[in-house]
């Protein structure tokens, strides 16, 4: 959408636009409670439960999903996990994908064409508009 917005608006205005949605979640984060997991992991239970009724409202009845939180907690405290956990046998292939992907990205030209997208434009179709 910013490269739409980017058409009709100054730089300084599309920045400012682009800003406003990490503005709006600086504010507005600062209302959300802490999340439960991280509560009964730093042994709060009871904001634990509060937090939990607030994200499922107030109708719901959380004990059961509050327990389940407090048994993983628990046993993620009893394994000792390390970073070997994450080299899994079914999370390589997942791993090397993205990667991969992610280097073939960066490496292919897309990020110079992109900047230079308007003068390429504007150089092979001089009759139209390049944004």
């Amino acid at each position: 959408s910013s490269f739409l917005m980017g058409a009709w608006l100054d730089w300084r205005q599309l920045a400012l636009v682009c800003a406003a949605a990490p503005l709006m979640m600086l504010v507005t984060v600062q209302y959300a409670p802490e999340t439960p997991s991280y509560l009964v992991y730093s042994g709060k239970v009871e904001e634990a439960e509060k937090s939990l009724q607030w994200l499922r409202g107030d109708v719901v009845d959380v004990s059961s999903e509050l327990a389940t939180i407090q048994v993983n907690i628990h046993t993620s405290r009893i394994e000792q996990v390390d970073c070997k956990s994450v080299l899994l046998p079914k999370l390589i292939k997942p791993l090397l994908l993205t990667c991969t992907l992610m280097f073939f990205n960066r490496f292919s030209g897309v990020v110079a064409f992109n900047f230079y997208a308007v003068t390429i434009f504007s150089q092979v179709f001089s009759d139209i508009n390049p944004h």
